[in-house]
């Protein structure tokens, strides 16, 4: 389930940088960064799962449920980056925000993908 949307253009509510957000009321810290190319092979659910496999400091094959799927609509996600960046909308940047199982992931419409762990 996505949880917010944010137009990263001329800042937002949720604030921060790349390095770390403030979101639904939390300090964030990036924790995992992975890139998604859209028109490569890879698919984003592989960046994803890469990105909070760096920030678990764990194989990627070692992740397992929650299903990424039951968190976030992976199509509709891999639609909004595709038409982004094959349209004059890549100049609008945007991102979407989800809860990962503890995590917050971000991926962006330029094919950013940064996982946040809260900071305690």
């Amino acid at each position: 389930m996505v949880t917010a949307v944010s137009d990263l253009r001329g800042g937002d509510d949720t604030g921060g940088t790349e390095d770390s957000v403030r979101w639904r009321g939390d300090d964030w810290i990036a924790s995992g960064r992975r890139r998604y190319v859209v028109d490569s092979d890879d698919e984003l659910t592989t960046a994803i799962v890469f990105a909070v496999a760096d920030a678990r400091a764990v194989a990627p094959e070692e992740i397992g449920d929650p299903s990424l799927y039951d968190c976030v609509d992976i199509g509709a996600l891999e639609r909004l980056v595709s038409a982004q960046s094959s349209s004059d909308l890549a100049r609008a940047e945007s991102e979407v925000r989800f809860d990962y199982d503890g995590h917050l992931v971000a991926v962006h419409t330029d094919g950013r993908v940064i996982v946040y762990d809260p900071v305690e």
